[in-house]
């Protein structure tokens, strides 16, 4: 294992691969000023896909430092993990998957993932690998959720077709993290109302309300607090005042479903949501979801 103040080898870059790497803050530190991230970005650029894979592996381990992920963006990095995303390896794109995730955590680095095409290489990865394991959806899923946080990045996700891919992994994924994950990104998605076009991508993108509602059914209460947690309780209230006789009570169900987590019946009373839901239910027989 690298230690601070040896001279920086190729077998110590490949070491933060490991999964039980201990990287601190000053070991990251000395790996950006010995040229490690250069020469961890060139290891990525190699034509042996198991290289690729352990220097993405090595890169996504340590961008958790700001300073790394800065490091990474400098030298090229989100280009080229944007690139490792379309490999047709799986343990490649899964790696240049969670890097591009951690990466994605830092504001600064959102538009340098937009445009290196990184937010269209995350959703083909969805499709692509959609019967895959865990970590590789989970991984995608919760990158957009980083991007779909911002304004400008989250127009760029549903362009790229992300709305689709999340609802896709929100009706079929049967694990819990991809659901969580993918709840987030809806909800996320959808919280900027009309300050852009995701409403309405949200909203027309077939299925997606029922998408909402099995979330909302998810027996792991992180689904349903994600979604309150990340604004998706205001959308739903904006939906219940639909004049659509379906989409009102699909929308009343999902609400009604969070509201056993005590957190999201706050969020639905500070939203304005009772006097909707006492409308509809003066108004129509209202079905539960």
């Amino acid at each position: 294992m690298f230690k601070k103040g040896q001279p920086l080898h190729l077998q110590h870059l490949l070491s933060f691969a490991d999964e039980n790497a201990s990287i601190d803050y000053d070991i990251a530190r000395a790996v950006i000023k010995d040229g490690g991230i250069r020469l961890l970005l060139d290891l990525a650029k190699s034509s042996r896909e198991g290289l690729q894979s352990e220097a993405a592996k090595a890169i996504a381990n340590l961008s958790v430092y700001a300073s790394v992920a800065k490091a990474v963006e400098e030298e090229g990095g989100i280009n080229i993990l944007a690139g490792l995303a379309r490999s047709m390896n799986i343990l490649v794109a899964e790696e240049a998957a969670k890097g591009l995730r951690n990466l994605s955590v830092g504001e600064e680095h959102k538009g340098a993932i937009v445009e290196a095409g990184g937010v269209k290489a995350l959703v083909d990865l969805i499709y692509k690998w959609s019967a895959s394991g865990e970590g590789m959806l989970e991984s995608a899923a919760a990158a957009l959720v980083n991007l779909a946080a911002d304004a400008k990045c989250s127009t760029e996700v549903a362009v790229a077709g992300g709305v689709r891919a999340l609802v896709m992994l929100a009706r079929n994924c049967k694990f819990d993290g991809v659901q969580e994950q993918a709840a987030r990104a809806l909800a996320n998605l959808a919280a900027y109302g009309d300050s852009n076009n995701n409403n309405a991508a949200v909203g027309q993108e077939a299925g997606v309300l029922e998408a909402l509602v099995q979330l909302t059914r998810s027996p792991n209460e992180h689904v349903s607090v994600a979604i309150g947690r990340e604004g998706g309780v205001a959308p739903l209230i904006a939906l219940a005042r639909s004049e659509s006789e379906d989409v009102h009570e699909t929308a009343a169900g999902a609400l009604w479903n969070l509201a056993f987590n005590p957190g999201n019946a706050l969020r639905i009373v500070e939203e304005g949501g009772v006097p909707a839901l006492v409308h509809l239910c003066s108004s129509s027989q209202l079905k539960v979801a």
